[in-house]
C-alpha cells in the first residue's frame, strides 16, 4: 500500500513529523534502524542528565551539614544510578512510541535507502510514497590524532558547539 509520507529517522525531528503529518491525514510510515528517540533520549541528553542529577544529589548529601542536614551514611552506588539512567530512556522511549501508535504512525525498523522518487528499500520489501523526509540527524566524527597534532588546539582555542550535558 501507498503511503503519503515515508519519514526516515526516528530521532524528534522524524517522529515528531510522522506524528503531525498522521494528524492531518497522511498515511504515515516512519523507518528507524536504531532506537526511537534519536541521540539525544537513547545516548546523549537524557541519559547524561540523568546521571549528572544522580551526582548532583549525592554532592548536596556530602555538604548538607552546612544547611543543618547531616547524613552519616552517604554512599554512591554507580549500578543503581545507571539501572535509574536506562529506566529513564525506556520510560521516554516507550512514550514515543506510544505517540507513533496513537497517531496511527506505521514504524518500521531496519535501514533504509531510497530507490528513487517516492521509493524506499528496507530489507527486501519497497515502500512507495508520495513524499520521503530525511530527518536522520547528524553523528559526530572525532578529530584524527594526525589532525590533533596539526592543529595543534589549545583551551582558549576551543569554542562548544554544544551546552550543559552535551559538551562534556
Amino acid at each position: 500500500m501507498k503511503s503519503g509520507l515515508i519519514v526516515i529517522g526516528g530521532g524528534p525531528g522524524g517522529y515528531v513529523a510522522a506524528i503531525r503529518a498522521a494528524q492531518l491525514g497522511l498515511r504515515t510510515v516512519l523507518v528507524e534502524r536504531d532506537a526511537l528517540g534519536g541521540a539525544c533520549l537513547n545516548r546523549g541528553c537524557i541519559p547524561t542528565k540523568t546521571l549528572l542529577h544522580s551526582a548532583s544529589l549525592y554532592r548536596q548529601v556530602l555538604h548538607s551539614a552546612a544547611f543543618g542536614v547531616t547524613a552519616s551514611d552517604a554512599g554512591f552506588d554507580y549500578a543503581v544510578m545507571d539501572e535509574r539512567r536506562r529506566q529513564v530512556v525506556e520510560q521516554l522511549r516507550r512514550g514515543v512510541e506510544g505517540l507513533l501508535k496513537g497517531n496511527g504512525v506505521e514504524v518500521i525498523h531496519g535501514s533504509a535507502v531510497i530507490q528513487g522518487p517516492g521509493r524506499v528499500r528496507v530489507g527486501e520489501a519497497i515502500y512507495e510514497s508520495e513524499h520521503i523526509l530525511v530527518a536522520v540527524g547528524a553523528l559526530n566524527r572525532p578529530l584524527s590524532s594526525r589532525q590533533m597534532k596539526k592543529e595543534k588546539l589549545r583551551h582558549e582555542g576551543l569554542v562548544p558547539v554544544s551546552k550543559g550535558s552535551q559538551a562534556l
